[in-house]
This record gives C-alpha cells, structure tokens and sequence, in this order.
C-alpha cells in the first residue's frame, strides 16, 4: 500500500464497460520509477519505468478485454498531462 497522498501523486477512477465497477488509480513517482495501485474487485500494485507500464501491470490481472479498455479509455487523458507536469517537475 502506498502511504499518504503527496501533492504529486495522482488519483483518478476509470469506468471500464465490462467491469461492474469503477477502478480507482493512484499513481505516484519514486526514485525515477512509477507506481501504480488499482482498486478494483482486489488492490493491485504495478512498478515501472513509466507511468503507463506501471499501470498496465498493475491491472493485467482484471483480464485481457478489461486492460485493453481500460488503456484506451478517455479518462486517461488528464492523468496523462498530470505525469507529464510531474516528469518536467522531477527532470525527466
């Protein structure tokens, strides 16, 4: 589990088709990694180079046909300028 929010991480719930409920996303930047916890039926936790990678692992295990949802959905949109500020803030 990750400890408390800083003002850097970012927070954000996906509405996937095929899942009955919301998947709520926390994203956060250590020591030039990405770490991603899911919440979904089960708390997943994914490590990576970057922000995407990381949380492609850490929902591969809600199933194929949810990860390709989830990785196209248009929500992603805004977390995505968020990691973006947050890599020009830490010299990425």
């Amino acid at each position: 589990m990750l400890p408390a929010m800083q003002k850097s991480d970012i927070a954000f719930s996906l509405h996937p088709p095929r899942l009955d409920a919301a998947v709520e996303v926390q994203l956060r930047r250590a020591g030039g990694m990405w770490i991603a916890r899911v919440t979904a039926s089960e708390i997943a936790v994914g490590i990576a180079t970057s922000a995407r990678a990381a949380l492609a692992a850490a929902i591969e295990p809600l199933g194929e046909p949810a990860v390709t949802d989830l990785l196209a959905d248009l929500g992603l949109l805004e977390p995505s300028l968020r990691v973006m500020e947050v890599e020009r803030a830490a010299g990425a």
